[in-house]
């Protein structure tokens, strides 16, 4: 992250960010840890982003266990 790209304001456990990250995911993520911090009543999250990376193509998922193979 760039310095000066986020602005974080808190004001009777309301926090406000404003200003604009990489990806829609980092995005979601810095209102999600935002909401967690004790005391804060409600997010405004008013981030934007430079790519949204929510509808890129999922990988193929891997098994937890290993396989024999014969």
């Amino acid at each position: 992250m760039r310095d000066g790209t986020v602005r974080v304001e808190v004001y009777g456990g309301v926090v406000t960010m404003s200003g604009k990250l990489d990806r829609r995911s980092a995005v979601d993520v810095a209102g999600r840890l935002a909401a967690r911090v004790g005391g804060v009543v409600e997010v405004i999250n008013e981030l934007g982003y430079d790519f949204d990376d929510s509808e890129l193509p999922g990988f193929p998922s891997f098994p937890v266990q290993p396989i024999r193979v014969s």
